[in-house]
This record gives C-alpha cells, sequence and structure tokens, in this order.
C-alpha cells in the first residue's frame, strides 16, 4: 500500500506482518542521493511507529537533504572557480594552498589561498582563537583540524572574516570570482615585506 503525504513524499509499506515499512522522500530541486532517503522500521505489533513520528523523521530527512543541496552548490562552485583560475606568476601549484571561500555580495566569491606552515605557532594561533569562531585566522594560524592543511578547501559562513596577511608574496594569493559571469576577475600574490 502506498499513501500520498504530499506530491513528493510518501510512505510504502504493506501490510504484512514480516514485511518492513520505509518512508521514502523525493524533493524537487535537489540531486537525487541528497534528497533521496529510506528508512527502515520494524513492522512487529510491539514495535510499529505511529504516522507521527514517520512523518517527523521524513521532515528532518527532507530537511537534512536541503542542507546537503547547498554544500553539493559550493563545492561545485568551488570547482568552477579552481577550474577558471590562473595563478599568478610566481605562485605554487594549486594543491600547495588551503583555500577558504565566501560570498562577497550576491553574485561574487572572494578567496584566500594560502601555503599553511609546517610549524604552528601557539601563541599566534590562542591570539587567533580569542576573536572568536567567527575570526577566519584560525583556519591559518592553527594546526588542523581547525586549522588547514595544503589541498584543503573550506566554505565560510558570511559572518566568519577571511584570513588577513599584509605581505608574503606568493604565499598567500587573493581571489575575487564573479558568479554571474563566471569568471576569475582577479587573483594576485601579497607584497613583500
Amino acid at each position: 500500500m502506498v499513501r500520498q503525504l504530499t506530491p513528493n513524499v510518501r510512505l510504502r509499506h504493506s501490510n504484512s506482518p514480516s514485511s518492513i515499512p520505509d518512508v521514502a522522500l523525493t524533493m524537487p530541486n535537489c540531486p537525487p542521493m541528497a534528497c533521496q532517503a529510506a528508512i527502515v522500521a520494524n513492522n512487529g505489533a510491539r514495535n510499529s511507529w505511529p504516522m507521527r513520528q514517520r512523518l517527523f523523521l521524513a521532515a528532518l530527512l527532507w530537511l537534512s537533504g536541503c542542507a546537503q543541496t547547498e554544500e553539493h552548490q559550493r563545492a561545485e562552485l568551488i570547482g568552477k572557480i579552481e577550474q577558471s583560475i590562473h595563478l599568478p606568476v610566481g605562485a605554487y601549484p594549486l594543491s600547495a594552498y588551503a583555500r577558504v571561500y565566501k560570498f562577497s555580495s550576491q553574485d561574487r566569491v572572494t578567496a584566500f589561498y594560502f601555503v599553511p606552515d609546517v610549524k604552528h605557532d601557539q601563541w599566534f594561533c590562542d591570539g587567533a582563537k580569542k576573536g572568536g569562531r567567527t575570526n577566519g585566522q584560525v583556519a591559518l594560524a592553527c594546526p588542523p583540524p581547525k586549522g588547514m592543511k595544503a589541498d584543503e578547501r573550506r566554505w565560510f559562513g558570511d559572518d566568519v572574516y577571511l584570513p588577513d596577511v599584509c605581505d608574503g608574496g606568493c604565499g598567500y594569493i587573493d581571489v575575487e570570482y564573479n558568479v554571474k559571469s563566471g569568471s576569475v576577475i582577479s587573483a594576485k600574490c601579497h607584497g613583500r615585506a
């Protein structure tokens, strides 16, 4: 038997005691892998899940599918940026850099690429942590997992500041990307001290 919950969500199960019911979700505009889920529950008389619990679980999975879709879209955007970028003369290979991205406006992405230190200065890391969770310097100053390693990519939320360094040559690169045109506006190494 199939009960229609909404046009895109349905609950499937049969009435036989030995069958296992499942909840299947589909959501428009989401990749099938991210937004389809099956939850298996025992259909025995003592362990049967009430409809309210099934609906709550279905809604929870539907919402998690949306978060996965946003992450997927950001990963695709990072891929487009990295495919279209021409690193400045004197830059290291892309894989040598840790790379952080964020929206600076609705149609613009700002990125900061840096070659992570092999040895981290604990004093610098502790100072960055004092700035709170919005201080992007932690990604630069601290060892992983709070800090970053070479070839790691992260997307920062709107409230997190990108790391900032005034010099350092091509150990640090500032990148601007126009989302609408799909082009890198600039990719510049920092100056020398």
